[in-house]
């Protein structure tokens, strides 16, 4: 198979190419996290005005998003072999950022299903958003400050 690959000038899938692709993931993270601001707005905004049936589908449509940035965010993790002790900011790691993202949507969930709509807003508001940002102004950036992104692909 490798044989085929050269003969063709192509260059088969190894860490390189996958560096590039994890490269580009980060840089279209941020737009991808104001997407998922935008439809926690949006969620919050139905769910306080009573229009529980377009919020139950805004939330679905948001934790569908959440979802493939978490999966996004582990296999850029993969990719680049960061340590999840590698700071973002003073004090908080990777691993913080992560833990408290998954302990945000386990909280979501019961809130949920107790249809507690006060407490799913105050989460998706508060907790999730304020979580999103820090990915946004401190993760992102730190990651596209680690060396296999700022070394010559």
């Amino acid at each position: 198979m490798s044989e085929l690959l050269k003969n063709n000038n192509k260059e088969p899938y190894d860490r390189k190419n996958a560096l590039k692709l994890a490269m580009e993931s980060v840089d279209s993270s941020s737009d991808y996290v104001n997407s998922l601001l935008d439809k926690i707005s949006e969620t919050v905004n139905l769910f306080k005005l009573n229009e529980i049936e377009k919020a139950n589908i805004k939330f679905a449509d948001l934790v569908d998003f959440l979802d493939l940035y978490i999966q996004l965010m582990k296999l850029i993790h993969k990719v680049t072999e960061i340590k999840t002790t590698t700071e973002i900011q003073p004090g908080k790691t990777f691993y913080d950022l992560e833990i408290h993202l998954f302990s945000i949507i386990k909280a979501l969930l019961p809130a949920k299903e107790a249809n507690d709509t006060v407490m799913l807003c105050d989460l998706l508001e508060y907790e999730l958003a304020e979580n999103l940002v820090v990915w946004k102004v401190a993760a992102i950036p730190a990651l596209k400050k680690l060396e296999c992104f700022t070394k010559n692909l």
